[in-house]
């Protein structure tokens, strides 16, 4: 049976992002690691307009959250019961699992298939529900729900037996009619107290010479349990267990964008841009969130086919990294489907994003050098002339010759392939290239504080130094106005 996915149209890309890249990105500290897969398998134009219909409804339902949130619990329900069946020790815990399996799948079913009517949510909803709603009015499907009702009696009647232990010896035997707690409870309600529920303090998974005690005392039971098994072993199908990566990314980037809002901070879908462009207005950091930053400095993002790579350079601690993470996010988020925090964009569908960051991490005898020489390698092995690579300060570990040279060619060979991408260095002594620059600029309206934007510059002559000097008339030219006698004596000496 193939089942319906929630992300995809069709079936999901083969090519999907480095793991390292979410990490990288910082995306880790706001979304739960269950979700990174999802994040590493970029979408087509097709599934990025479904799962923007998609997200754009459950955003704004409450009835589709809680629809999403009970078919979450549900399968994790399932995923339990098919690993406690994957773990069974022997035959008759094998057949009493695998009827639980079957029943867990059958609530997802029928759960599924009772959906609540989301307005707008497109394609890959319509087509989800309509499947469940059809399999679960099917014949074979209402057969099964037969023999399920006519089996989980059977269950209730074994669930409570009574063990005794003498010396090394076990002794199971059923429930007596009245158990040692029935008494307890009988006795208090006799003497005027409240009523109670007996509490239980653990639970453990029964060895198997118990399970077989068991079945051996139940025989008419556990037999209609093998000769369930027996004739529906192949009717799970364990690709079911999909959903819970897709359930699980449409919660959590649903919830990520209430946290965005709630910082005030705007959502938008973006447009998918017909020609090679990342073009994106007031773009936010959101990873910034994560260390409850309340004024996050927004920069505009723009890349086309004719400046597609740039240098950014400037002082440490100025946003370079910031500003890297911004363009990675914003970008990894839309071919995931997803609203991006800015306030307009248009962005075209790219075959992946890939990063290369510093690692901190101790290294083979090769050192961090070659480490980083095979990273490298790495992302040119698979990227495509249509992705995004971030590279961040590579090659700042080894000699600046060597630094200068390795920086150079990697940047060309990257800006000659068509790739987007930004490649922050502080190798000043770079030559004359047909790269364009990013630099931070200080923001000269701001008197109270740093802030911190980014801005396209001719070369690497732009310095941040050069821009605080601006800033606060500490340039030569300004304190040439303002002292004018010391200029003078300046030029006599």
């Amino acid at each position: 049976m193939r089942f319906p996915s929630l992300l995809f149209c069709d079936t999901p890309p083969e090519r999907k992002n480095p793991e390292n890249v979410p990490e990288d990105l910082r995306l880790t500290l706001l979304l739960p690691q269950s979700v990174t897969p999802a994040l590493c398998m970029p979408c087509g134009a097709r599934d990025i307009l479904a799962r923007q219909e998609l997200l754009r409804a459950l955003a704004s339902s409450d009835a589709g959250r809680a629809y999403f949130s009970a078919l979450s619990r549900d399968i994790d329900a399932v995923e339990g019961c098919y690993e406690s069946f994957a773990a069974v020790r022997c035959d008759n815990e094998r057949f009493l699992s695998y009827l639980g399996l079957v029943n867990a799948y059958h609530v997802f079913c029928r759960r599924a298939a009772d959906a609540p009517e989301l307005s707008g949510a497109g394609t890959l909803y319509t087509r989800f529900v309509r499947f469940f709603a059809e399999l679960t009015a099917s014949d074979a499907f209402r057969a099964m729900e037969a023999e399920l009702s006519a089996l989980y009696p059977y269950i209730d009647s074994i669930r409570e037996n009574r063990i005794r232990i003498r010396g090394s010896r076990l002794k199971v035997s059923a429930e007596s009619p009245e158990t040692f707690e029935d008494r307890l409870s009988r006795c208090a309600r006799e003497l005027g107290f409240a009523e109670f529920s007996p509490a239980r303090d653990f639970t453990h998974a029964a060895a198997p010479q118990l399970i077989d005690a068991i079945a051996a005392l139940y025989p008419k039971e556990f037999d209609a349990f093998r000769d369930f098994y027996r004739k529906n072993e192949a009717y799970f199908d364990v690709s079911l267990l999909g959903y819970r990566l897709e359930l699980s990314f449409c919660i959590e980037i649903t919830r990520l964008g209430d946290r965005i809002r709630k910082a005030g901070i705007p959502l938008t879908f973006p447009r998918i841009a017909q020609t090679k462009k990342i073009d994106i207005r007031n773009c936010y950091d959101i990873t910034l969130l994560s260390k409850d930053e309340t004024s996050i400095v927004p920069n505009d993002v723009a890349f086309d086919e004719d400046a597609p790579f740039f240098y950014l350079t400037g002082a440490n601690g100025g946003g370079k990294t910031t500003y890297l993470r911004t363009v990675g996010v914003a970008v990894l988020l839309f071919l995931c489907g997803c609203p991006i925090a800015c306030t307009d964009a248009e962005i075209y569908p790219l075959s992946g994003v890939y990063t290369h960051f510093p690692r901190d991490e101790r290294f083979d005898g090769d050192g961090r050098f070659a480490d980083e020489k095979k990273r490298v390698a790495e992302i040119h092995a698979v990227r495509g002339s249509d992705s995004l690579i971030l590279l961040n300060e590579t090659y700042a570990t080894t000699s600046e010759e060597i630094a200068v040279a390795e920086t150079e060619k990697l940047a060309d060979e990257l800006f000659a392939s068509g790739c987007f991408g930004v490649y922050i260095t502080h190798q000043h002594s770079l030559g004359q290239t047909r790269i364009p620059y990013l630099n931070v600029i200080v923001d000269s309206e701001d008197e109270n504080r740093r802030t911190y934007k980014i801005a396209r510059r001719k070369g690497v002559s732009g310095s941040y130094a050069k821009d605080i000097l601006k800033k606060y008339a500490l340039t030569r030219e300004a304190l040439d106005a303002r002292f004018p006698a010391d200029a003078d004596k300046g030029g006599n000496n």
